[in-house]
């Protein structure tokens, strides 16, 4: 079953990615932005990384996904 993940990275960026695994993820990521570091912590993510976030399993229905809360 796919996955979705959710990302944001450093410079604003925003989106979401569906994959089968968490490695598939960001693989997928790193075609896009080869160069941004997936962080783990805050620092990572303000020295210029990213946030990966595994939100959910994707369903066949209509659904909203809520990635960030604020």
């Amino acid at each position: 079953m796919k996955r979705l993940y959710s990302y944001d990275n450093y410079e604003g960026d925003k989106g979401i990615i569906i994959a089968d695994s968490w490695e598939e993820a960001v693989a997928l990521y790193k075609e896009q932005y080869p160069y941004r570091e997936v962080a783990e912590t805050n620092g990572q993510y303000w020295n210029g990384g990213c946030f990966i976030e595994e939100i959910d399993f994707v369903t066949e229905e209509s659904r909203l996904y809520t990635t960030y809360e604020w």
